[in-house]
């Protein structure tokens, strides 16, 4: 799986950039050259596995009853929720494995040769766009607070404006917005220092503190203090700045002549 799980990293990492659009494309084509029988050995779950990339139900039924384990964990820590959101997106297929027993908080070994040590499903269905993989994992009781590699969370390890939808998700179902990084950083420090201030708004609407401290005996309100002559010199350009802002002022946070 590292070329599988290498590919879908590449793809998270491009999500806001157009300049990333033609590796994307090529990450996407050899997504789609993935075969379950690279990974698994047993035919009914190789079986499985292909189905639930493609939506087929019926067939994902057969094989489950053929005894393939919807828990499998293939070569280089391939598992059937991780080729259904990931390598072949299909989100019939990734309800029908978690309806039937598939472990909402999978998370396997990686190859020592691999950036990360574990793959998180919760983290590869953030990444994708379409908000009702995480949803679906959700549902099905993934834990919200999940730290991805030992560190932290995702609405602090990924926090992006891009993926919106999915950290209103997260907090929906109950992701802690205040909660502490292994730097004791929180979420809201770690929107506000990638400049993601709509996600920070959201965040901060939610019941995140603005003055948590970090280790370093840095906040939120810190960094937002600390850069705001470049911040409102290209506010126009940073969606949300100015959202964040008066919501900063209305909670007293900030002075009104901030």
């Amino acid at each position: 799986m590292k070329k599988s799980l290498s590919v879908i990293l590449v793809l998270a990492a491009c999500i806001p950039l157009t300049a990333c659009a033609g590796v994307q494309a090529l990450a996407k084509q050899r997504l789609n050259n993935m075969q379950a029988s690279e990974y698994f050995r047993k035919p009914a779950e190789i079986a499985l596995v292909k189905a639930a990339g493609e939506g087929g139900v019926q067939r994902m039924q057969q094989a489950i009853a053929h005894g393939a384990d919807v828990n499998a964990v293939g070569k280089d820590g391939m598992a059937p929720l991780i080729w259904a959101v990931g390598v072949h997106p299909n989100l019939k297929g990734f309800k029908y494995l978690l309806a039937h027993g598939a472990n909402p908080n999978t998370v396997t070994d990686l190859p020592e040769s691999f950036n990360s040590d574990k793959a998180y499903v919760i983290e590869i269905a953030y990444e994708q766009p379409d908000p009702r993989f995480m949803k679906a994992l959700l549902e099905a009781g993934a834990d919200p607070d999940t730290e991805v590699g030992g560190k932290a969370t995702l609405l602090s390890a990924a926090s992006s404006d891009d993926r919106l939808a999915q950290i209103k998700l997260l907090v929906e179902y109950g992701a802690d917005v205040n909660h502490r990084s292994k730097l004791n950083a929180t979420p809201l420090y770690y929107a506000v220092f990638g400049q993601k201030y709509k996600t920070a708004l959201f965040l901060l609407r939610s019941g995140a503190d603005p003055t948590i401290e970090d280790k370093g005996g840095d906040s939120a309100l810190d960094e937002i203090k600390s850069e705001r002559a470049r911040e409102k010199k290209f506010a126009d350009k940073l969606p949300g700045y100015s959202e964040f802002i008066e919501a900063l002022k209305k909670r007293g946070y900030l002075k009104d002549n901030f």
